[in-house]
This record gives C-alpha cells, sequence and structure tokens, in this order.
C-alpha cells in the first residue's frame, strides 16, 4: 500500500501477453483502508481473486480484484494499524489470511466456506 493511501495494480503483460516495460494501472483501490503513516503490507489470495490490505484503522480490507472500485469489506479486531498480512498458498483455502498490527497481536482470518 502506498503512503497516498491508494493501492494500485499494475498490468504487466501487453496485449500479447509479453512483459511489457510501460506497465499499466489496471486497478486502484482506495475507499475502505487508511493509509498514509505507516508501512501497511497488500497480499493476493490464492485464487487471484482478492486484494488483501491492512489499514491504519486497525482493519484487515479485501478487495475484490473485479469488482466495484468502491466495493470490499473490512475485518476488525486490532487495536493499532495492521502492518502484515499475507494469505495462504494453498489455492483450495483462498480465504485463509493471517494478519499482525502494531499493538502486538497476530489474527487468523478463515471465512465459514
Amino acid at each position: 500500500s502506498c503512503l497516498d493511501g491508494v493501492i494500485r495494480l499494475f498490468d504487466k503483460y501487453n496485449s500479447l501477453h509479453r512483459i511489457d516495460a510501460r506497465k499499466k494501472v489496471f486497478q486502484k483501490f482506495h475507499s475502505l483502508h487508511k493509509s498514509g503513516n505507516y508501512k501497511l503490507e497488500c497480499a493476493f489470495t490464492s485464487n487471484d481473486e482478492y486484494v488483501v490490505s491492512g489499514s491504519e484503522c486497525g482493519a484487515v480490507v479485501v478487495y475484490p480484484v473485479q469488482g466495484s472500485v468502491e466495493g470490499g469489506s473490512m475485518l476488525r479486531r486490532h487495536t493499532a494499524p495492521t502492518c502484515s498480512v499475507t494469505c495462504c498458498p494453498q489455492s483450495s483455502r483462498p480465504w485463509l489470511i493471517a494478519s499482525a498490527s502494531y499493538d502486538g497481536s497476530a489474527i487468523v482470518w478463515a471465512s465459514q466456506e
């Protein structure tokens, strides 16, 4: 996550599926997470359908990659900025997320699916 509060997804392939040195912004996310004073990490779920980000408000924010820029959901439990997020690499568990916060806590999030 950038310090201007915007998460940018870049398309690294051109129309011929070659790596393009001039990367274009594919999507921007900025509606739910707060960023500006802390380094916050982002990650993709294993199925590449969601971007997960920490937030200075202590939430973990999940944005759909192909959805609305204004969409997304917030997972709230931390009491200080959420600085680190990671997602399970197993494709059978795309909704298994771990987060860590400056409050000293670490949380494992799992869906009910």
